[in-house]
């Protein structure tokens, strides 16, 4: 992030009337094409309605039998249902804009992506990558008016690199790239302590300092920010450890995990706060427990266990009722019913076969749901109105994103954005013939993050 002003004016114009809702002349002609196409499916209802109304009251005479009228009508609803999912996957629509692959570029390793996240006010993305650095990118004009048909490369405006690898990276949740004071990273990185970073001059501010029951330094493995955003929750190995960010330096409070009272084993590899001021707070750990805790007493209300690997992401949605959560080497993404713990509302099928953290994201008041697979592509559901009678929801749409693993992916937090980034540790044999090279030629890694516009 470079110290002169990250948007010109016109561009932080456009975000600021997007924020407030305030409509483009391509949105208003966008939305006479929803309203059009509303009304060609109201007519359609209508008509549909029409003929059950007409079969019911032939139903009334002793010529027709019920058996038709039942066959009938359920045609009618497969049918219903059938235009809905096709209505819904024509609204998905993809244009690449930006990517950024020569940044990942290595002889001598596989730089790796693991994750990228939208900063809050949306002028920037940050990377994690395998070579122990994070990489902030701005955001330019071609993301906002992607009229061009070229997509151009993306160089990172800003590098902070941590001593060892990174494990967690979070942005401060109100953050701000006119308040310099506001843009900071909180890193953690193995055997240091969790560093604050100034993300415009790329130093470490300040940091915060945990250790175990031997006084010897240990690293946190998890990072996440109360409702109010003045302390990090950060998971470690059977406990959390809360800092106040305005103590720097060994000032925490401990929570043990593991007493007599609850048992929570394991490294605590995730934490996400409910989004409303309800004090509510999940935790998860790679022993496949997820904990409910309240944060005025920072004790479990639940405790379920139920993914097939270690927790790896979890997000409340924006009411703060469901807590959606996902695994390591488990092909499921599960949503839990806060308002009665323990309850599963519904499964989303994808595919995740390797130990990497696969990132999922909420757009539009969990209108729907993305998250990346092994497979290079994102899939999308519905977030919120699917049949809890259904195994599992069905999925609306697949975006073949990348030839490579998609561990990353985020929404913009106000424009018609989506970026995803990509890559997975891959190990090849030394010994090659010729079918060998056939091999190791579809296994080419793409290690990458775009930026997509996308029309949902």
């Amino acid at each position: 992030m470079s110290k002169k002003p990250i948007l010109d004016a016109a561009l932080l114009s456009h975000i600021s009337n997007v924020a407030r809702g305030v409509k483009s002349d391509t949105d208003r002609e966008t939305s006479e094409d929803e309203v059009v196409s509303k009304t060609e499916l109201l007519a359609s209802n209508f008509d549909a309605d029409l003929r059950l109304n007409s079969e019911s009251d032939a139903s009334n005479f002793p010529i027709e039998t019920s058996f038709e009228t039942v066959a009938t009508k359920q045609e009618d609803t497969l049918a219903k249902s059938e235009l809905f999912h096709e209505e819904k996957k024509s609204k998905f629509e993809f244009k690449l804009v930006s990517k950024a692959q020569i940044e990942f570029s290595s002889d001598n390793y596989q730089n790796v992506t693991k994750g990228c996240k939208w900063s809050p006010d949306g002028s920037c993305i940050l990377t994690n990558s395998e070579d122990k650095t994070l990489r902030l990118f701005d955001l330019n004009e071609q993301m906002v008016n992607s009229e061009e048909i070229k997509v151009n490369e993306l160089n990172a405006s800003l590098k902070m690199t941590e001593p060892e690898i990174i494990y967690d990276y979070a942005w401060y949740p109100y953050m701000n790239s006119s308040d310099p004071i506001t843009a900071c990273v909180f890193s953690t990185c193995k055997d240091n302590p969790i560093h604050l970073y100034d993300a415009y001059t790329g130093k470490i501010r300040c940091s915060y300092k945990g250790y175990n029951h031997l006084d010897e330094l240990v690293n946190a493995y998890s990072i996440a920010f109360n409702s109010s955003a003045t302390k990090i929750y950060c998971g470690y190995n059977k406990c959390i450890k809360i800092f106040d960010i305005s103590i720097p330096g060994k000032n925490y409070q401990d929570v043990k995990l593991c007493d007599d009272q609850y048992k929570m084993p394991g490294i605590i590899s995730c934490i996400a706060f409910s989004k409303t001021p309800n004090g509510i707070y999940a935790a998860g750990s790679y022993t496949k427990f997820i904990g409910i805790f309240v944060e005025s007493t920072n004790e479990p209300v639940c405790l379920i266990q139920t993914h097939k690997g270690g927790l790896t992401h979890l997000m409340f949605s924006s009411d703060g009722n469901r807590l959606y959560s996902g695994a390591r080497k488990d092909p499921e993404l599960y949503c839990w019913d806060i308002r009665n713990p323990g309850k599963l509302l519904q499964i989303f099928k994808r595919n995740v076969t390797n130990n990497q953290r696969i990132y999922f994201d909420l757009y539009d008041n969990e209108k729907y749901l993305a998250s990346g697979n092994n497979d290079g592509t994102v899939s999308f559901w519905n977030g919120t109105e699917f049949d809890i009678t259904k195994e599992d929801e069905p999925l609306l749409y697949s975006l073949k994103s990348h030839d490579d693993c998609v561990n990353g992916v985020s929404f913009h937090p106000t424009l018609s954005l989506l970026a995803t980034s990509s890559g997975e540790r891959k190990i090849y044999s030394t010994y090659s013939d010729s079918s060998d090279e056939s091999e190791n030629e579809t296994r080419k890694s793409d290690i990458s993050l775009k930026i997509w516009k996308h029309f949902l």
